[in-house]
């Protein structure tokens, strides 16, 4: 699986030396070296395992959308052992009104559930978008749907 692979890749360096730090690892390696390709194909359309058709994609490509990137960094946060899912649902537009948007969120073992935008990250790299509430998010944002990783 393309997931463990790169794990295992960021792994490698002696500074990502726990759980967390390999997180915050693939997170960066998932917003600053894969290209952003704008796409409206509704993500679901690909059947009942789309975050993995997804993620694979964006191994393979090296560019995606949000859905890709939310699924390229669930699985990893999955493959380090953590309780990964995608979310679909709607994030403000810059021309007003909500836009279709996918991102990721994880219940850690202190039961606080965090969400992880790495594309919105990518796109506003001054607006941090990693390990954020939603009592808190970085962007207006309205979940619809959470889809369950599983290896």
């Amino acid at each position: 699986m393309e997931a463990v692979k790169l794990v295992n890749k960021i792994s490698k360096n002696k500074k990502n030396n726990t759980k967390a730090k390999k997180l915050k690892a693939c997170y960066n390696y998932i917003y600053k070296t894969y290209k952003y390709k704008r796409s409206y194909a509704k993500p679901t359309s690909k059947g009942k395992n789309w975050t993995s058709y997804y993620a694979y994609q964006m191994y393979k490509k090296k560019k995606g959308n949000c859905y890709n990137y939310a699924s390229s960094f669930a699985y990893c946060a999955k493959v380090l052992g953590y309780d990964a899912r995608v979310v679909t649902g709607k994030i403000v537009a810059l021309g007003g009104g909500m836009t279709p948007h996918g991102w990721v969120e994880i219940k850690h073992s202190n039961g606080k559930l965090y969400l992880y935008d790495p594309n919105m990250q990518k796109n506003y790299k001054n607006i941090n978008s990693y390990q954020r509430t939603y009592k808190k998010p970085p962007f207006g944002i309205k979940k619809q749907k959470v889809y369950s990783i599983n290896l």
